[in-house]
């Protein structure tokens, strides 16, 4: 009989143990969500439409999101769906999706300025399996036309983009952009029914010229410029467009000095726009400087020291008109100003794991001047990065009272607060030349979620309403947040730091005597404490028979 040694034993022993262990650790479950529909036109089933999956809101897909193909009925399945919201997309380039889901589906459309509905965003829980997401085709409109010089020859190869407008002669959303073949004509297709403006940039011929366009039919100026009228499964024809002669351009060149000194001011960003052409730019100043804004058509230019940048190098000014007639102006001088400089760090609550707090240095801190704004909006003061030790300053600010928040956060930072002198403050005053130190941006870091459902007890909605729910930390720090629900009344609050949080829901819709409940239900409360990468139950229970809406 043969022996082991007590060395091979331990060996065996060792051999066998990670498997071991591996068999008591259960493996995690694979994704196991289901979304199912049907594609039509006309009624009848569109086979062949490639129906994809896009995460909604800022988050990325850690992996391969499912995809499906409609068979000869129009029907299509992807399972195998992570948890989380998504946007459901047919992907059809020369047709239009003219509807979605009913409303008592569970999600809620996507629409863009382009292309109307486009999408249908749902929420995918554990287990979840999501039928019904239909979606209803038509046919797209057609702009064709064919792009020429001023002599008439075709131009090849440059690309004529159609932009929608509104009621208001206004553009919305993006673009649709086609290339011309060897005979200078271009075709557009798969567009909404709706107004259009179609142009063609003409740096093909001029380089020199890249950011000038030529809008149908045939000028630069986008007030002149005609609009184009498509209609579903038609095609509006003979939309040509003709790039005449470049204009004789002009350069303006100037100086920015010191206000006080008349010293020149070196590696500034000038930002320039013409208000005839539209044209806009950036140039920085030489050593001596200098800037030099080259290819200026007649008309006005404003020119001020850009705030958006981080090379103020400390200055402001206000900003200036210039009007180019017939010649270069040659002899401008402009004026910068000190401006106020805001310094500080930003705080992480809650954990000190460099992990963590360096994926901060991707971020920036905004400055923006809410008494510059329009009916209660705000104009960006400044910007200031956020260094991997999460210092930060801003420059060249001019005086004002100022609104400082980050931007760019990685997913799992919340904004809570910003501090002065220990003290929470809403926003910070500075004056000329004035230098303020020391502030603290307080943010939070986790990955706690909430996922919760709403019932409905004595009675039932109408089917066409809101939702409402509002999340918001009981100590009232940061922003509330508001949620998607969707029809089975089901959302979804991701990323949230640990802390007690307050939940609000409440149905929102217009009352109609003897259609929808009355009284009006009344709001619904929770507290739920959320504990960092865990997920939260919530039941919220909405009863019909409450108080009146006020």
């Amino acid at each position: 009989m043969s022996r082991i040694s007590p060395c091979g034993l331990v060996l065996t022993a060792l051999l066998f143990l990670p498997i071991n262990l591996l068999a008591q650790v259960p493996a995690p479950a694979p994704p196991n969500g289901v979304i199912s529909g049907r594609v039509t036109s006309g009624g009848q089933p569109v086979p062949l439409v490639a129906i994809t999956l896009e995460p909604y809101g800022p988050s990325i897909a850690k992996s391969p999101l499912p995809r499906a193909i409609t068979d000869d009925e129009g029907k299509y399945r992807m399972a195998g769906v992570p948890e989380g919201r998504y946007v459901v997309k047919p992907f059809t380039p020369a047709l239009v999706v003219t509807s979605g889901p009913e409303s008592d589906k569970a999600g809620m459309p996507m629409s863009s300025g382009v292309g109307g509905f486009v999408g249908f965003v749902v929420t995918v829980a554990r287990d979840d399996v999501l039928s019904g997401i239909d979606f209803a085709l038509g046919a797209g409109g057609v702009i064709t036309g064919r792009v020429t010089d001023d002599g008439g020859r075709p131009v090849v190869a440059v690309s004529v983009e159609s932009q929608r407008v509104n009621e208001q002669g206004q553009t919305t959303g993006g673009s649709t952009r086609f290339p011309t073949d060897d005979r200078g004509i271009y075709r557009i297709y798969g567009l909404p029914a709706g107004k259009y403006l179609v142009s063609v940039s003409d740096f093909g011929r001029f380089p020199e010229r890249h950011d000038r366009r030529t809008f149908y039919p045939d000028t630069i100026d986008q007030k002149r410029a005609v609009e184009v009228q498509v209609t579903a499964g038609s095609e509006s024809t003979g939309i040509d467009i003709r790039l005449a002669h470049p204009q004789q351009t002009y350069s303006i060149t100037g100086r920015l000095v010191e206000q006080d000194t008349g010293k020149p001011v070196a590696g500034v960003t000038v930002a320039f726009s013409g208000r005839n052409d539209g044209r806009q730019g950036f140039i920085t100043t030489d050593p001596k400087g200098m800037f030099k804004i080259e290819d200026c058509v007649m008309g006005n230019y404003e020119i001020k020291i850009t705030t958006t940048s981080l090379q103020t190098k400390g200055y402001y000014n206000d900003p200036v008109t210039v009007q180019v007639s017939d010649a270069d102006i040659t002899d401008l001088e402009i004026s910068a100003l000190r401006g106020a400089s805001i310094s500080g760090s930003v705080f992480v609550q809650g954990t000190r794991d460099p992990t963590i707090i360096n994926a901060l240095s991707q971020s920036v801190m905004i400055a923006s001047d809410r008494q510059a704004g329009l009916r209660g909006s705000q104009r960006s003061a400044g910007v200031a990065l956020v260094g991997p030790d999460g210092r930060f300053e801003f420059t060249g600010l001019r005086p004002a009272r100022l609104d400082l928040r980050p931007s760019s956060l990685p997913e799992g930072f919340t904004f809570l607060k910003l501090e002065r002198d220990g003290n929470p403050v809403r926003d910070v005053a500075v004056s000329a030349g004035e230098r303020v130190t020391g502030l603290r941006v307080v943010l939070a870091y986790g990955k706690g979620s909430i996922n919760g459902q709403i019932k409905v007890e004595g009675g039932v909605l109408p089917t066409r309403m809101n939702w409402n729910v509002t999340v918001r930390r009981a100590d009232g720090e940061g922003k509330p947040l508001f949620q998607m629900i969707d029809a089975r009344g089901h959302f979804w609050v991701k990323n949230l730091p640990a802390a007690l949080y307050e939940i609000t829901a409440e149905a929102d819709y217009v009352e109609i005597p003897g259609v929808t409940p009355s009284p009006y239900p009344a709001p619904i409360k929770q507290t739920v404490t959320i504990q960092n990468n865990a997920e939260s139950q919530v039941l919220l229970v909405l009863d019909l028979k409450g108080r009146s809406k006020p």
